[in-house]
């Protein structure tokens, strides 16, 4: 029975924050010039802003090590202080490991995250909304190429979904259901066979842990996939449990496990999940080896799947100086995360204060600053000399 029905998600997976617990965060990026928007099917108008938009990365994902794209709201002050909707998003594809990259599509809405498959899949989800767009929450419009981003279909789905994990062109998993002050009480895992036009609801791996309800799923293949169960975040604390699959979802497994002491419990705790950090993104391989990344924590590796943890990149991912928007493994210990408004401490490299998008090939012992977005003070002061790329180390 499909989910169609359902109360819809009233935000997307960045913007469904707690405002009482969401790191402020700077407006930054690129200042795009009004004539690049001109072919736009619903072009920005000047008028309307007294400034033109400037680029927000949201987040990035990678087929290979040279190969990926980065969804990027385009935003104005206005709809960053929620008085305005924002003009759009873009699409932009990357051939060299993100040092330089293109506009391949654009959306009258914002773009909230990008996810990839083998082939040259990949899927792009908007959706958000807020105070000035409350229609956009009425549906999920879905972008989807089979061929690295060359060309693009857009589905609308009745069913606005988070977390988008595809398996192809035609099949993906998501969460979908209800949010607000509850959330994520209501929340649903599903399953699309049609590009995402319509989503079925596909079990409730998260019933085994009774409060915790579906948050982030992530497949490798058909086969073999994770979903994070969780429930609402307290002050730098939320409980979750992990739960793999390896036969499409028919069967669910408890990989590990961090409950509050609020949480009903399970006979025993499993793995060495962390309660700190909340809102976690996730991404595990088919041979085991993943990464977890959340508000407030940094980010974490794996190496058997989920059920055991340990913190990487501590040196790069400061708490209260940056975070982690989004990650993309690429190989065993190789991949790239994009770091958020990085504004102190050791986490804000050489090259500025703004967004960093960093690649590791040795599992987080050195990290690479591929790409650098310029910050609101270094977009006033553009004569300010930038240095070439630095190499940033890691934990000893």
């Amino acid at each position: 029975m499909g989910v169609a029905s359902a109360a819809p998600l009233t935000c997307a997976r960045q913007s469904c924050r707690p405002r009482a617990l969401r790191l402020p965060r700077l407006a930054v990026a690129v200042v795009v010039p009004l004539a690049a928007l001109a072919t736009s099917a619903q072009p920005y108008h000047a008028a309307a802003e007294a400034a033109p938009p400037t680029i927000q990365p949201d987040g990035v994902a990678f087929w290979d090590a040279e190969d990926g794209l980065m969804v990027a709201t385009l935003t104005t002050p206005a709809c960053i202080d929620g008085t305005s909707a924002c003009p759009g998003g873009l699409v932009e594809r990357t051939r060299n490991g993100g040092r330089t990259w293109q506009v391949v599509d654009r959306a009258n809405k914002p773009l909230d995250s990008v996810a990839v498959a083998p082939g040259g899949v990949a899927w792009v989800t908007s959706g958000r909304c807020g105070p000035a767009s409350p229609n956009a929450c009425g549906s999920s419009q879905i972008l989807v190429t089979s061929d690295g981003g060359s060309k693009w279909a857009t589905v609308t789905s009745r069913t606005l979904v988070t977390s988008v994990a595809p398996v192809s062109a035609t099949a993906a998993w998501a969460v979908a259901g209800a949010s607000g002050a509850g959330f994520p009480v209501g929340t649903v895992l599903v399953r699309s066979t049609d590009r995402g036009r319509t989503w079925h609801q596909a079990g409730d791996p998260c019933h085994h842990t009774a409060g915790l309800a579906p948050w982030d799923v992530d497949f490798a293949n058909p086969s073999r996939g994770w979903a994070m169960c969780v429930t609402q975040p307290a002050t730098d604390m939320q409980a979750k449990a992990l739960f793999s699959t390896s036969d499409a979802g028919a069967t669910w497994h408890l990989q590990s496990d961090c409950l509050l002491p609020v949480s009903p419990r399970p006979p025993v705790d499993v793995g060495s999940s962390s309660c700190v950090g909340y809102l976690p993104g996730l991404q595990v391989r088919a041979d085991g080896y993943g990464w977890t990344w959340s508000d407030r924590y940094g980010l974490a590796a794996t190496e058997d799947g989920g059920h055991r943890w340990a913190q990487i990149a501590e040196r790069v991912v400061v708490d209260d100086a940056n975070s982690v928007l989004s990650a993309s493994l690429v190989g065993k210990g190789t991949g790239f995360v994009l770091v958020s408004h990085a504004i102190s401490g050791p986490g804000c490299s050489p090259r500025g204060c703004g967004p960093q998008l960093l690649f590791t090939a040795d599992a987080g012992t050195t990290w690479t600053e591929v790409h650098h977005w310029k910050s609101p003070s270094e977009v006033a002061s553009p004569s300010r000399r930038v240095p070439p790329p630095t190499m940033l180390q890691g934990p000893a």
